[in-house]
């Protein structure tokens, strides 16, 4: 099976983002700014790596085929993500009260970054496909 055009380059943009933040946040750990377990802290960075991957996936699929297809790939995409992170945060919120102002500063950030490489991640396919006349 042969990988769409630009899944590899977001993979390793995804895999860099995903070690800044381990890596901010192992820092944020030592110093004791930030105070949550481990699992609280990199979980997250993988939650947001797989989704990410396989979100991108189907996008870069639904991009080959007709434009209404990949808006509908896109929006549905995007509303099963904040779907999923949403039941994150409410469900840690809920559980551990005390950790939950901390996990979701950090949780926010973590959106943040990942959102944006996703959104440039399709933006310079679907550029490079409209300048190679696809």
């Amino acid at each position: 099976m042969k990988l769409p055009a630009g899944f590899l380059r977001f993979t390793f943009r995804m895999a860099v983002i995903s070690l800044f933040c381990i890596g901010a946040s192992t820092a944020l750990l030592k110093t004791g700014t930030l105070k949550l377990p481990g699992i609280f802290v990199f979980g997250p960075v993988l939650l947001f790596f797989l989704l990410g991957q396989t979100l991108h996936y189907f996008f870069l699929r639904a991009l080959a085929g007709r434009p209404q297809q990949f808006i509908n790939a896109f929006m549905g995409g995007q509303a099963l993500k904040m779907f999923v992170h949403l039941m994150v945060l409410v469900l840690v919120s809920f559980s551990f009260p005390d950790k939950a102002v901390h996990f979701i500063l950090m949780y926010a950030v973590y959106y943040l970054a990942f959102t944006i490489a996703e959104v440039i991640g399709i933006g310079s396919v679907s550029s490079l496909q409209n300048e190679a006349g696809q």
